[in-house]
Order: C-alpha cells, then structure tokens, then sequence
C-alpha cells in the first residue's frame, strides 16, 4: 500500500479530477488486473488504447485513473490524473511504487543489436562465482540469486521491472544486469531506472519494421545514454562501425573496449578452436570454451563491467575460464554419429555471418558447413534476403525453412529469402517449409566430421503459427535425430 502523493512524486502533471489522499494497493496497466484500491495507467500503444478500457478497470475496483485525457463525464467518484506522457508516467509511478529499487542497487544496463543475452548471462555468472548476490533480467530468463523464472520479452514493462528490482532489493542483491532493447527504449520501459552502467555492444540491421529506418534505430540505441545520469559511466565498443555515431553529443563519461584499434581496455585473441581458445586481457591469458569473436567481443565487454566494481585483474580472471554461454547461443549438441551440430539464436544478417565465419576459422578443408535458417513473420522483411545472401556466401549447403512464422505464409517467408541467393535451383540449396523436415534433411545430407549449423531460434521451445505456440526445440530435436 502506498499513498497516492508518493507515487506521483516527479510525474509530469498536468491537472488533477477528485481525492490525491488516496491509499493504492496496486498499480497496473492492464485493466484485466485492475482491483479494488488499485491505481490504473491508460496507455495508448500500438494496437490498443488503453483509455477504451477506463470504464472496465473502475468496474474491477480502480480508484485511480492515470491518462493524457480525461473523459468529459468523468466519475466524481474517482481520482483522475492527467498526464504529459502516459508511457513515462507509469515508469515513474512503478518506481515509486515500489520504493525506488533502482537507486539501492548496482544496475547495469546491456544494449546492442547481439551479444545482450549473453553478457548478462556472463556478468551474472561471473559475479556469483565472485561471491554476490546478484540479479538478471534477459530474453531468456529472470533470476534473483538462486530462483530463476522463464523470460517473455528481452526487457520487460516498467512495472515489472521495478517488482523484480524491489524483490532483488529484499534478496539483498548488489548488482542487476540487465537487457536493454531498442523497443523498450522508445516506449520508456527503462525510463527513470537509475542505471550505474551502460553498455553499447555493436548496431547492425534489425527490427526496422518497427522502427522504419536504421537511423531511428540508432537513434533508439543511443537514446540509452540520455537515461544515464552524467556522474555515471558507459562502455562503448570501438571497433563498431557506428561507433562514432554513438558517441556523437554523449554527455556521460565513457570508457572503450577493443580487439583493433587503441582503446581503454584492448583484448588479444593468441589461439582460436572448437575446443577452446586463449585471449589475453590486461596482459593476462586465460582459457575460454566460448565459441567466435563475437563471443570474445562479449568477454571482453564483461571484463570491462567488473575491472569497473571490482578493480583486482587476477580475482576477475580466474573465473573466466568456466563461464559458460547461455542455452542457444553457439550451443553444441552432442553427437554419436561424429557429426558437429551448432545451435545459436542468430536470426539478423549480421549475427549469421559472425556465426558462419567463426565456424569457417576453425573447420577443416575436409569439413561442409551446412545451414538450416528461416526468418519470423510478422517482422522486418528487409533483412531476410541479406540472410539469404549471408548463408549463400558462407554455407556449403543451405536448407532454408520456417522459423516463427507468425501469421505469415511460410512459402512467401521462404521467397523472399530466396531472394538473397545468386542460384536458386543450385543442388545445395533446399527450401523446406517444415522446420522438422529441414533439420532431418540436413541431418541425412552431413557426412563425417561436417558441421550443421541450426539458426534463428536458439533457446526458444516454440514454434509460432497462427497466432498458437506449438512445442519446438531445435537442440532436443537435432539430438534425438543424431543420438
């Protein structure tokens, strides 16, 4: 419970209808979850709008009413505040709410295109075999310390967020890593979220169906550090090709991390290999099993977040050797039949063609590369011929298939990736719509030793369809058929 006064400390104002000496028992957005006592925040998004849904949430007991407008026979039963901006409105509210946890605790905030889940993934790993507490919010699940629960989105709503912090806060959590997704950036997800650290891992083509043009979604990405209060701190990528478009006007003060031009903190690659590989930061080498640069990239940007808190180079290190990559991301599948089979979530041009040529560095002449991939429905269509175009130049043999196809026709998913191949009716190249299918047809196509490499779905166990989730996952599937 909290009274009303408290929770709409610095929300932007605009004029208030009725009673502010109010005590809430919750807040929400939904109008479905609306309870007697509750507070709720219309919020009109891309589908809905949640101001249609006023009347439903003071049926279900709301006696707070957060909007841009108010209705002009509003209930004199009810408290109406109206609102600069619904959308940062709540994340200011949500904090409050739930006491501001962002502020009692070390938050530290990953965007980019790749790599987001597994640096939290690893920052997470590392810090708990240093000995804290710690918190994890990702695309693939949320964690407190031990307790862990399945993720639905890569950054949540702003009062998730602020829950899950309050809770990590109660666990006695000092650090929270977090993904940051262009998307919640600009429906201000993570507004008023006092972040320590940022962090930029690269930008490369993604998502503009929602954002339109690759300049909003630049602009998105480097919105983060806006968010950042200027007595704190980011790390940026410098061997990005945008790296300078990234720092153009920042304000905070920054440090750079890289494997190829001069920078605050600089990694060295001495050996790459399926089995593992050696790399050497602050002049120590150390052994890793993570596969790719890209990976090593992740590492390095991990390095730079603890040699921030922690500060002693040989108490980080020492750990990294047992890290390990979250599910779906370069994940090797065991196989009796001396088949190599690959799993990574790669599902944007740029990803792919870091996954293919990192396998290229360590296969031998004798081995194929085989690729299963398909791209979602309902999503950016612009990317899925560079895929194509990817595979083709990378791959020895492509099976192109289904991913999510959403409410889309497979069939038109698959002809517009065709789109990226120079010969489509070459005998290595295949178009399968069933997913299954396409995994068996790679399967029965490797010889001995050749690589199969499964994209796009990673850690997911689905397979969406027609609005319905059918049970799918890639590393039961690819182990049960070379078992």
């Amino acid at each position: 419970m909290k009274k009303l006064k408290e929770i709409l400390n610095k929300v932007e104002l605009v004029n208030t209808e009725g009673n502010l000496n109010l005590n809430v028992l919750k807040v929400c957005f939904n109008s479905k979850e609306a309870i007697k006592d509750s507070l709720f925040v219309a919020i009109k998004g891309l589908d809905l709008d949640g101001n249609k849904f006023i009347d439903s949430a003071i049926n279900k007991g709301a006696k707070v009413i957060v909007t841009e407008h108010i209705p002009n026979n509003f209930n004199k039963k009810i408290t109406y505040v109206q609102v600069k901006d619904s959308r940062k409105s709540l994340s200011v509210i949500s904090s409050n709410f739930y006491d501001n946890p962002s502020s009692k605790i070390k938050l530290i905030g990953v965007t980019g295109t790749n790599g987001k889940t597994t640096v939290v993934s690893l920052l997470f790993q590392l810090f708990q075999l240093m000995g804290y507490k710690c918190g994890m919010l990702s695309t693939i699940e949320n964690k407190i310390n031990n307790y862990s629960e399945q993720s639905t989105l890569t950054t949540l709503d702003a009062l998730s967020i602020n829950h899950f912090l309050h809770k990590m806060v109660q666990e006695k959590c000092e650090y929270c890593f977090m993904e940051v997704s262009s998307h919640s950036l600009s429906q201000d997800r993570v507004y008023f979220l006092d972040f320590n650290v940022a962090m930029f891992l690269n930008i490369s083509h993604d998502h503009l169906d929602y954002h339109k043009n690759f300049n909003n979604y630049l602009l998105a990405k480097k919105s983060f550090f806006d968010l950042i209060s200027t007595e704190n701190t980011a790390f940026i990528n410098k061997d990005d090709d945008h790296f300078f478009d990234i720092i153009d006007k920042i304000k905070l003060k920054y440090y750079t991390f890289s494997f190829e031009n001069d920078s605050d903190f600089k990694g060295k690659v001495i050996r790459r290999g399926l089995d593992y590989s050696l790399l050497n930061f602050s002049s120590i080498v150390f052994k890793t099993s993570l596969l790719g640069d890209f990976n090593f990239y992740n590492l390095l940007s991990v390095f730079c977040v603890a040699k921030y808190f922690v500060k002693d180079i040989q108490e980080i290190l020492k750990y990294f050797e047992f890290l390990e990559a979250p599910k779906g991301r370069m994940q090797r599948v065991k196989s009796k039949k001396d088949i190599i089979a690959l799993v990574d979530y790669a599902h944007t041009p740029d990803a792919l063609e870091k996954v293919l040529l990192t396998i290229k560095s360590f296969k031998k002449p004798t081995q194929s590369i085989i690729t299963v991939f398909g791209c979602g429905g309902d999503r950016d269509k612009s990317k899925r011929f560079l895929m194509g175009k990817v595979a083709d130049k990378l791959s020895d043999t492509t099976v192109v298939t289904s991913d999510n196809p959403r409410t889309e026709n497979p069939s038109s998913i698959i002809e517009d990736i065709k789109l990226g191949f120079q010969n489509s009716n070459k005998s290595s190249l295949f178009f399968i719509n069933d997913r299954l299918l396409a995994i068996e047809r790679a399967c029965q196509l490797a010889k001995k030793d050749d690589i199969i490499l499964i994209a796009g779905k990673g850690h997911e166990k689905y397979q969406e369809i027609n609005g319905v989730r059918h049970s799918f996952d890639d590393v039961k599937i690819i182990e049960k058929i070379l078992k």
